[in-house]
């Protein structure tokens, strides 16, 4: 059961690198006017022609575009004129990175948070822990929440000192 979870990441990350290796690319470079009115162009489809494909108006093609470019077309949309284009809309999330390097950098991050807290107690007390010796439990509180995954692990906003103990 603990490795539920990295093995579900690491199918993940399998999966998304071997069936979108260049997605990411790809989408980032989206085409200036839209997919929609991009690739109306390519088939020489035009706006009129595609509300005849859907039953709707020339202007509301011209709306579902202003839509798609301001990001709020909603999903049923763009599947209905993808089928009046004859494609297949799909949509998905793809990592910055990976799915590990997610979970890893935000174990990191809680951790910091953990031990520079319980260190600033340490500290009002005398007893602070040596740099070494802090960065080693940091270390050690890392690989706990990766291996764990709590839940809690995404319960705060912690700002990020990733630059810290590396």
């Amino acid at each position: 059961m603990k490795y539920e979870k990295k093995i579900a990441r690491e199918q993940l990350d399998s999966w998304h690198v071997s069936k979108y290796p260049k997605a990411k690319a790809a989408l980032q470079k989206k085409p200036m006017n839209g997919w929609i009115r991009a690739i109306r162009y390519a088939l020489g489809m035009s706006g009129r022609q595609l509300a005849g494909r859907l039953g709707i108006s020339k202007n509301s093609v011209s709306a579902i575009e202003k839509r798609e470019q301001d990001g709020s077309v909603t999903i049923r949309m763009m599947r209905r004129v993808g089928e009046a284009m004859d494609c297949t809309f799909f949509y998905g999330f793809m990592p910055n990175g990976s799915f590990e390097e997610i979970v890893r950098h935000r174990a990191e991050d809680v951790a910091r948070e953990r031990i520079d807290r319980i260190n600033q107690t340490m500290r009002l007390e005398g007893q602070e822990l040596p740099e070494g010796e802090a960065h080693g439990i940091w270390r050690k509180e890392v690989e706990n929440l990766i291996d764990e995954t709590p839940r809690s692990l995404w319960n705060d906003m912690i700002e990020s000192k990733r630059n810290k103990w590396k």
